[in-house]
């Protein structure tokens, strides 16, 4: 995600642009392959009490602009099923997730919780709260046992407590990994959000460059969205003083029910 600065975000498997790599998935080798994880996001064994997060209410009808065409999936090659699959959690399993908010700034906690609720309400998706958490997600780390999704700030690589996961010029990663199920399908079973501490991030959700409009971008990701040409799109890679209030418009919604709770159960 590009701004004047400029500043931009990335995601995982990924590249940075439309372009794709090739994802980082396990391949089943039979139908009734267990789950294998890639990628254990976890966190630290802070004693919480688990609730399922609040919905917020989706913005009204008037608010919603642009092509409900505008969206892309990540996708991956099954090799035993022979197809082409949209990585996508299973909606049937609320989605446990915990927040590292040490450098995040004035209300960077309530922030992360609003962008969940609001990807909550157009995705169908439930997540539920573990609390919070040091771990800082990044590349080649040893995994800890705990939530499978975890929203951080960090620096870039080389500094105390920095993650690899945030570049040069980059102010946001948000990312997934996928294994299968007893049935041979892909499901991701891990994700995270890593933002770059101290960036020239607004707090809130309100126009231009803020906070809320990246995590819920870096958020989308984590669940399956691609970005997307269409500017007026959360899920496009740019934001800048311009950009409006942040909110899923419709291509972003269209995306995220197609990995979220309409799509159905993974078996």
């Amino acid at each position: 995600m590009h701004t004047t600065n400029p500043l931009k975000t990335r995601k995982t498997p990924f590249s940075d642009h439309p372009d794709t790599k090739d994802p980082q998935v396990t391949a089943p080798t039979a139908l009734s392959t267990p789950s294998r994880r890639l990628l254990q996001l976890a966190t630290t064994a802070a004693a919480a009490s688990a609730a399922l997060l609040a919905v917020a209410s989706p913005a009204s009808a008037s608010t919603i602009v642009g092509s409900p065409t505008s969206y892309r999936l990540s996708t991956v090659q099954n090799p035993v099923l022979d197809r082409t699959e949209v990585v996508r959690w299973d909606p049937c399993t609320p989605i446990d997730f915990r927040i590292n908010a040490a450098l995040g700034g004035r209300q960077a906690k309530a922030d992360v919780l609003t962008a969940v609720a609001r990807l909550s309400a157009a995705s169908g998706l439930q997540f539920r709260y573990l609390g919070s958490t040091s771990y800082v997600p990044t590349a080649g780390r040893a995994p800890l046992a705990g939530s499978p999704l975890v929203i951080a700030w960090a620096p870039p690589a080389g500094r105390p407590s920095g993650s690899s996961r945030i570049g040069a010029g980059e102010v946001g990663h948000g990312g997934w990994a996928a294994s299968t199920s007893p049935a041979g399908h892909y499901r991701i079973s891990s994700g995270y959000v890593v933002v770059r501490a101290g960036a020239p991030l607004a707090m809130g959700f309100g126009a231009g460059v803020t906070r809320g409009r990246v995590l819920m971008h870096e958020l989308g990701h984590a669940v399956g969205l691609d970005h997307v040409a269409d500017r007026t799109m959360v899920m496009n890679a740019t934001v800048t003083p311009s950009s409006p209030t942040a909110l899923y418009q419709a291509g972003d919604v269209a995306g995220l029910r197609r990995v979220g709770a309409p799509a159905g159960c993974i078996s």
